[in-house]
């Protein structure tokens, strides 16, 4: 339950039992992950599959969001020996540009709805108990027009997100 290590101690080597309860951020990942799914996906809702991972084929969908990792800024505070930890997400939504009775119009709608939806989870969860002490955004979204994925062009919206986590 701890990492088991040596160090070097004016000569001799000693071991020490040191804690390894680093912050993972798989597991804020998957939280957002969680909370976008279900803010997201499903009847009347506007996106038809999301992942808590990088997808290499999500097959051909409407619209898909996915939560990646994108890094990690761990600070220690020397008098007491606790970290600041800011992970930060990417959150990447799809929407087919156009399709059978679909328009580049309602793609854009689509877009514009998701992104809107995405800012109001993060706005209403900006404190998660047992997850994050802050969510927030972490800078401008990042629109690409065209994207082939699966065979289809895609508009790709990159969302860039950070929340701290307070470690003792």
């Amino acid at each position: 339950a701890g990492y088991r290590g040596a160090y070097w101690n004016g000569g001799a080597e000693t071991e020490t039992n040191m804690s390894a309860a680093s912050v993972n951020r798989e597991t804020y990942r998957d939280g957002l992950a969680a909370l976008l799914a279900t803010a997201l996906v499903g009847t009347g809702k506007p996106v038809d599959k999301s992942y808590g991972y990088l997808v290499g084929d999500f097959g051909k969908p409407l619209s898909a969001v996915i939560v990646t990792s994108t890094g990690t800024e761990r600070t220690q505070n020397p008098s007491d020996q606790t970290f600041d930890v800011w992970v930060y997400l990417d959150i990447w939504t799809f929407v087919i540009q156009k399709d059978t009775n679909w328009t580049e119009a309602q793609a854009e709608d689509k877009r514009d709805l998701i992104e809107k939806t995405v800012a109001d989870v993060v706005q209403d969860n900006t404190s998660s108990a047992g997850l994050w002490d802050d969510l927030q955004f972490a800078g401008r979204t990042t629109a690409t027009d065209v994207q082939f994925e699966g065979g289809a062009a895609y508009f790709i919206e990159q969302i860039p997100v950070k929340c701290h986590v307070f470690q003792g």
